[in-house]
Protein backbone atom coordinates (compact mmCIF):
# COMPACT_ATOMS: atom_id res chain seq x y z
CA UNK A 1 0.00 0.00 0.00
CA UNK A 2 1.62 3.39 -0.92
CA UNK A 3 0.87 6.25 1.22
CA UNK A 4 -0.79 9.13 0.04
CA UNK A 5 0.92 12.24 -1.38
CA UNK A 6 3.62 10.13 -3.27
CA UNK A 7 4.60 11.53 -6.36
CA UNK A 8 5.70 9.75 -9.38
CA UNK A 9 7.83 10.24 -12.29
CA UNK A 10 7.42 8.95 -15.91
CA UNK A 11 9.62 8.84 -18.87
CA UNK A 12 7.85 10.23 -22.06
CA UNK A 13 10.36 9.04 -24.59
CA UNK A 14 13.53 10.71 -23.01
CA UNK A 15 11.49 13.44 -21.54
CA UNK A 16 11.14 12.96 -17.67
CA UNK A 17 7.71 14.25 -16.55
CA UNK A 18 6.36 15.17 -12.78
CA UNK A 19 6.45 14.92 -10.00
CA UNK A 20 2.48 13.93 -10.53
CA UNK A 21 -0.35 12.60 -7.91
CA UNK A 22 -1.66 8.68 -8.63
CA UNK A 23 -4.82 9.95 -9.64
CA UNK A 24 -2.76 12.56 -12.15
CA UNK A 25 -0.78 9.89 -13.70
CA UNK A 26 -3.66 7.61 -14.17
CA UNK A 27 -5.15 10.05 -16.19
CA UNK A 28 -2.58 10.63 -18.72
CA UNK A 29 -2.84 7.53 -20.16
CA UNK A 30 0.53 5.53 -19.51
CA UNK A 31 1.60 2.57 -20.73
CA UNK A 32 2.30 -1.29 -19.36
CA UNK A 33 5.60 -0.52 -20.56
CA UNK A 34 5.97 3.40 -19.53
CA UNK A 35 9.07 4.10 -17.05
CA UNK A 36 7.75 5.15 -13.41
CA UNK A 37 9.70 5.62 -10.67
CA UNK A 38 8.47 6.84 -6.87
CA UNK A 39 9.98 6.95 -3.36
CA UNK A 40 10.72 2.96 -2.72
CA UNK A 41 11.40 1.59 -6.52
CA UNK A 42 15.05 1.50 -7.14
CA UNK A 43 14.79 2.14 -10.61
CA UNK A 44 12.72 3.27 -12.86
CA UNK A 45 10.05 0.50 -13.35
CA UNK A 46 7.59 -0.36 -16.26
CA UNK A 47 4.30 0.42 -14.97
CA UNK A 48 2.97 -2.90 -15.47
CA UNK A 49 5.44 -3.60 -12.83
CA UNK A 50 4.34 -1.18 -10.00
CA UNK A 51 2.10 -2.59 -7.48
CA UNK A 52 -0.44 0.03 -7.41
CA UNK A 53 -0.44 0.70 -11.20
CA UNK A 54 -0.72 -2.74 -12.37
CA UNK A 55 -4.46 -3.13 -12.01
CA UNK A 56 -4.51 -0.33 -14.64
CA UNK A 57 -3.73 -3.01 -17.30
CA UNK A 58 -5.51 -6.30 -16.56
CA UNK A 59 -7.70 -7.87 -19.18
CA UNK A 60 -11.07 -7.29 -17.79
CA UNK A 61 -13.42 -10.00 -18.93
CA UNK A 62 -15.89 -9.58 -21.95
CA UNK A 63 -19.57 -8.76 -21.25
CA UNK A 64 -22.17 -11.63 -22.41
CA UNK A 65 -23.63 -10.63 -25.65
CA UNK A 66 -27.37 -11.15 -23.27
CA UNK A 67 -26.55 -10.27 -20.17
CA UNK A 68 -29.39 -10.42 -17.92
CA UNK A 69 -31.19 -7.48 -16.25
CA UNK A 70 -30.18 -6.19 -13.10
CA UNK A 71 -32.06 -7.18 -10.23
CA UNK A 72 -34.14 -4.83 -9.11
CA UNK A 73 -33.20 -2.89 -5.83
CA UNK A 74 -34.58 -3.38 -2.93
CA UNK A 75 -36.99 -0.14 -1.54
CA UNK A 76 -35.34 2.29 0.78
CA UNK A 77 -36.30 2.13 4.63
CA UNK A 78 -39.23 4.39 6.12
CA UNK A 79 -38.23 7.56 7.29
CA UNK A 80 -39.07 7.52 10.89
CA UNK A 81 -38.94 10.43 12.76
CA UNK A 82 -37.10 10.94 16.31
CA UNK A 83 -37.20 13.73 18.45
CA UNK A 84 -33.65 15.33 19.35
CA UNK A 85 -33.14 15.39 22.67
CA UNK A 86 -31.69 18.21 24.84
CA UNK A 87 -28.54 15.74 25.33
CA UNK A 88 -28.17 15.20 21.75
CA UNK A 89 -28.16 19.10 20.73
CA UNK A 90 -25.49 19.47 23.56
CA UNK A 91 -23.49 17.04 22.31
CA UNK A 92 -23.16 18.72 18.71
CA UNK A 93 -22.25 22.42 19.69
CA UNK A 94 -19.61 20.51 21.94
CA UNK A 95 -18.80 18.67 18.80
CA UNK A 96 -18.25 21.74 16.82
CA UNK A 97 -16.83 23.98 19.28
CA UNK A 98 -13.66 21.09 19.57
CA UNK A 99 -13.69 21.46 15.83
CA UNK A 100 -13.19 25.55 15.68
CA UNK A 101 -10.67 25.15 18.49
CA UNK A 102 -8.35 22.87 16.46
CA UNK A 103 -8.68 24.42 13.62
CA UNK A 104 -7.80 27.74 15.33
CA UNK A 105 -4.93 25.99 16.99
CA UNK A 106 -3.35 24.73 13.82
CA UNK A 107 -3.53 28.13 12.16
CA UNK A 108 -1.91 30.02 14.74
CA UNK A 109 1.08 27.21 14.61
CA UNK A 110 1.41 27.23 10.97
CA UNK A 111 1.69 30.92 11.47
CA UNK A 112 3.80 31.28 14.46
CA UNK A 113 6.36 29.89 11.79
CA UNK A 114 6.25 32.92 9.89
CA UNK A 115 8.07 36.28 11.46
CA UNK A 116 8.79 38.52 8.34
CA UNK A 117 7.48 36.54 5.57
CA UNK A 118 10.22 34.09 6.00
CA UNK A 119 9.31 30.68 7.28
CA UNK A 120 11.67 28.59 8.84
CA UNK A 121 13.60 25.88 6.93
CA UNK A 122 13.82 22.77 8.22
CA UNK A 123 16.27 19.64 7.11
CA UNK A 124 16.34 16.27 8.71
CA UNK A 125 19.02 13.57 7.51
CA UNK A 126 19.77 10.09 9.40
CA UNK A 127 23.18 8.75 9.63
CA UNK A 128 25.46 6.34 11.19
CA UNK A 129 27.64 7.09 13.44
CA UNK A 130 30.97 5.30 14.05
CA UNK A 131 33.95 5.45 15.39
CA UNK A 132 36.58 6.44 12.76
CA UNK A 133 40.25 7.54 14.33
CA UNK A 134 43.98 6.95 13.29
CA UNK A 135 44.43 7.06 17.31
CA UNK A 136 41.46 4.92 18.34
CA UNK A 137 39.79 7.69 20.16
CA UNK A 138 35.89 8.76 19.26
CA UNK A 139 36.14 11.46 17.11
CA UNK A 140 33.27 14.27 16.50
CA UNK A 141 30.30 14.37 14.05
CA UNK A 142 30.96 17.32 12.01
CA UNK A 143 28.16 19.48 9.79
CA UNK A 144 28.91 22.43 7.95
CA UNK A 145 26.35 25.29 7.76
CA UNK A 146 26.43 29.08 6.83
CA UNK A 147 23.66 31.89 6.05
CA UNK A 148 22.47 34.31 8.54
CA UNK A 149 20.05 34.34 11.65
CA UNK A 150 20.32 31.78 14.24
CA UNK A 151 19.91 27.42 13.33
CA UNK A 152 19.15 24.93 16.06
CA UNK A 153 20.38 21.51 15.47
CA UNK A 154 18.86 19.16 17.07
CA UNK A 155 21.32 15.98 17.26
CA UNK A 156 18.84 12.66 17.73
CA UNK A 157 20.17 12.22 20.74
CA UNK A 158 18.66 14.69 23.07
CA UNK A 159 21.10 17.83 22.48
CA UNK A 160 19.72 20.69 20.48
CA UNK A 161 21.98 23.52 20.20
CA UNK A 162 21.48 27.12 19.20
CA UNK A 163 24.09 29.13 16.86
CA UNK A 164 24.31 32.51 15.47
CA UNK A 165 25.05 31.47 11.29
CA UNK A 166 28.00 33.32 9.24
CA UNK A 167 28.21 33.51 5.95
CA UNK A 168 30.00 31.21 3.24
CA UNK A 169 33.22 31.95 3.15
CA UNK A 170 34.03 31.26 -0.44
CA UNK A 171 37.08 32.87 -0.49
CA UNK A 172 38.64 30.68 2.08
CA UNK A 173 37.47 27.67 0.51
CA UNK A 174 39.04 28.01 -3.28
CA UNK A 175 42.13 29.47 -1.51
CA UNK A 176 42.14 26.26 0.50
CA UNK A 177 40.48 23.60 -0.59
CA UNK A 178 38.71 23.47 3.15
CA UNK A 179 35.66 25.04 5.12
CA UNK A 180 36.47 27.61 7.21
CA UNK A 181 36.39 27.17 10.57
CA UNK A 182 33.68 29.16 11.04
CA UNK A 183 31.03 27.39 9.08
CA UNK A 184 32.48 24.02 11.30
CA UNK A 185 30.03 22.52 14.17
CA UNK A 186 30.71 19.61 15.92
CA UNK A 187 28.91 17.37 18.26
CA UNK A 188 30.37 13.98 19.96
CA UNK A 189 27.97 11.08 20.42
CA UNK A 190 28.23 8.62 22.94
CA UNK A 191 27.39 5.51 21.00
CA UNK A 192 28.14 4.08 17.72
CA UNK A 193 24.31 3.97 16.50
CA UNK A 194 21.93 5.62 14.04
CA UNK A 195 20.52 9.25 14.55
CA UNK A 196 18.10 11.45 13.14
CA UNK A 197 19.69 15.05 12.88
CA UNK A 198 17.28 18.15 12.30
CA UNK A 199 18.94 21.52 11.27
CA UNK A 200 15.93 24.20 11.62
CA UNK A 201 16.88 27.92 10.71
CA UNK A 202 15.73 30.22 8.38
CA UNK A 203 18.72 31.23 5.65
CA UNK A 204 20.55 28.08 5.84
CA UNK A 205 22.51 28.91 2.51
CA UNK A 206 25.56 25.95 2.69
CA UNK A 207 25.08 22.37 3.55
CA UNK A 208 28.15 20.02 4.02
CA UNK A 209 28.98 16.86 5.63
CA UNK A 210 32.17 15.21 7.12
CA UNK A 211 33.46 11.92 6.18
CA UNK A 212 32.38 9.74 9.31
CA UNK A 213 28.65 10.60 9.37
CA UNK A 214 27.88 8.13 6.95
CA UNK A 215 24.48 9.78 6.19
CA UNK A 216 21.83 7.24 4.88
CA UNK A 217 18.69 9.39 3.63
CA UNK A 218 18.47 13.40 3.89
CA UNK A 219 15.38 15.57 3.69
CA UNK A 220 16.43 18.87 1.85
CA UNK A 221 13.23 19.38 0.74
CA UNK A 222 11.50 22.28 3.34
CA UNK A 223 15.02 24.93 2.66
CA UNK A 224 14.31 26.79 -0.05
CA UNK A 225 17.38 29.04 0.69
CA UNK A 226 19.63 26.28 0.06
CA UNK A 227 22.38 27.54 -2.49
CA UNK A 228 25.11 24.87 -1.85
CA UNK A 229 25.00 21.13 -0.92
CA UNK A 230 27.22 19.07 -0.44
CA UNK A 231 26.52 15.21 0.51
CA UNK A 232 29.37 13.36 -0.94
CA UNK A 233 30.94 10.23 0.45
CA UNK A 234 28.29 9.08 2.40
CA UNK A 235 25.29 6.45 2.01
CA UNK A 236 22.90 7.92 0.02
CA UNK A 237 20.40 6.03 -2.45
CA UNK A 238 18.02 8.30 -3.37
CA UNK A 239 18.24 12.41 -3.66
CA UNK A 240 15.62 14.78 -4.31
CA UNK A 241 16.50 18.42 -4.30
CA UNK A 242 13.79 19.12 -7.38
CA UNK A 243 12.24 21.39 -4.42
CA UNK A 244 15.02 23.39 -3.86
CA UNK A 245 14.53 26.63 -6.33
CA UNK A 246 17.83 28.54 -4.84
CA UNK A 247 20.28 25.72 -5.86
CA UNK A 248 22.81 26.32 -8.00
CA UNK A 249 25.92 24.21 -6.47
CA UNK A 250 25.64 20.62 -6.20
CA UNK A 251 28.38 17.69 -4.68
CA UNK A 252 26.94 13.98 -4.53
CA UNK A 253 29.56 12.52 -5.71
CA UNK A 254 30.69 8.94 -3.92
CA UNK A 255 27.17 7.92 -2.15
CA UNK A 256 25.13 4.71 -3.60
CA UNK A 257 22.53 7.13 -5.62
CA UNK A 258 20.45 4.76 -8.01
CA UNK A 259 18.17 7.63 -8.25
CA UNK A 260 18.60 11.66 -8.66
CA UNK A 261 16.20 13.96 -9.16
CA UNK A 262 16.05 18.05 -9.95
CA UNK A 263 13.96 20.34 -11.63
CA UNK A 264 14.14 22.27 -14.04
CA UNK A 265 13.35 24.96 -12.22
CA UNK A 266 16.45 24.09 -10.22
CA UNK A 267 19.33 26.81 -11.41
CA UNK A 268 22.11 24.16 -11.01
CA UNK A 269 25.38 25.66 -12.66
CA UNK A 270 27.64 22.88 -11.25
CA UNK A 271 26.85 19.25 -10.23
CA UNK A 272 29.14 16.39 -9.19
CA UNK A 273 27.47 13.19 -9.16
CA UNK A 274 30.43 10.57 -9.93
CA UNK A 275 30.86 7.82 -8.18
CA UNK A 276 27.76 6.40 -7.88
CA UNK A 277 24.84 3.74 -9.48
CA UNK A 278 23.04 6.00 -12.02
CA UNK A 279 21.94 4.20 -14.94
CA UNK A 280 21.89 5.27 -18.12
CA UNK A 281 18.05 6.17 -18.39
CA UNK A 282 18.08 7.66 -15.09
CA UNK A 283 21.31 9.99 -15.91
CA UNK A 284 19.63 10.78 -19.29
CA UNK A 285 16.42 11.69 -17.22
CA UNK A 286 19.40 13.79 -15.43
CA UNK A 287 20.05 15.66 -18.48
CA UNK A 288 16.61 16.60 -19.75
CA UNK A 289 15.65 17.81 -16.23
CA UNK A 290 18.97 20.03 -16.34
CA UNK A 291 17.93 24.27 -17.21
CA UNK A 292 18.82 25.65 -20.38
CA UNK A 293 18.31 29.16 -19.59
CA UNK A 294 20.47 31.08 -21.78
CA UNK A 295 21.57 34.17 -19.23
CA UNK A 296 22.72 31.08 -16.55
CA UNK A 297 25.12 29.36 -18.81
CA UNK A 298 28.18 30.20 -16.49
CA UNK A 299 28.80 28.68 -13.17
CA UNK A 300 29.43 32.16 -10.77
CA UNK A 301 30.89 32.41 -7.71
CA UNK A 302 30.59 36.15 -5.43
CA UNK A 303 31.57 36.34 -1.83
CA UNK A 304 29.34 38.07 0.56
CA UNK A 305 30.25 41.16 -0.82
CA UNK A 306 29.24 40.83 -4.09
CA UNK A 307 32.60 40.35 -5.51
CA UNK A 308 33.32 38.10 -8.28
CA UNK A 309 35.69 35.24 -6.65
CA UNK A 310 35.12 32.28 -10.03
CA UNK A 311 33.14 32.31 -13.21
CA UNK A 312 33.17 29.75 -15.75
CA UNK A 313 31.20 27.14 -18.00
CA UNK A 314 28.36 25.05 -16.36
CA UNK A 315 29.66 21.71 -15.46
CA UNK A 316 27.85 18.11 -14.86
CA UNK A 317 30.10 15.42 -14.04
CA UNK A 318 28.90 11.81 -14.07
CA UNK A 319 32.00 9.54 -14.42
CA UNK A 320 32.20 5.93 -13.12
CA UNK A 321 28.55 5.77 -13.07
CA UNK A 322 26.51 2.45 -14.33
CA UNK A 323 25.18 4.09 -17.24
CA UNK A 324 27.71 6.50 -18.13
CA UNK A 325 28.74 5.23 -21.37
CA UNK A 326 25.49 4.09 -22.58
CA UNK A 327 24.06 7.61 -21.81
CA UNK A 328 23.56 10.21 -24.01
CA UNK A 329 25.37 13.21 -22.81
CA UNK A 330 24.61 15.30 -25.95
CA UNK A 331 21.22 15.87 -24.09
CA UNK A 332 22.88 18.22 -22.00
CA UNK A 333 25.09 19.28 -23.77
CA UNK A 334 22.47 20.96 -26.39
CA UNK A 335 21.69 23.30 -23.25
CA UNK A 336 25.25 24.76 -22.69
CA UNK A 337 26.50 22.16 -20.08
CA UNK A 338 29.99 20.64 -20.51
CA UNK A 339 29.72 17.10 -19.79
CA UNK A 340 33.07 15.28 -17.74
CA UNK A 341 32.88 11.61 -17.56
Amino acid sequence: MVKMGTEYYYLDGSNQQGPLSFDHLCSVGIAPDTLVWREGLTDWTPASEVEELASLFRVQPPIPVYAPKPPKPPEPPKLVQRSIGKKHIWLAVAAIAIILVIVVLKNNIIGSGSGSGTSENVMTFTHRYETMSYWGQRQDAIIFLAGSGQVTIDWGDGIAQTHELSPFDYEYYYNNGSVASVNRYSHRYSNNSAYTVTITGKNVTYLGFDYNLLVMNIDVSGNKALTDFNCSNNRLTHLDVSKNSALTWLNCSSNQLTSLIISRRTPLTWLDCRNNQLSAAMLNSLFESLHSNKGGNLHRIEDGQGNLIYEGTKFIYIGSNTGENSSNSAIAERKGWTVVD
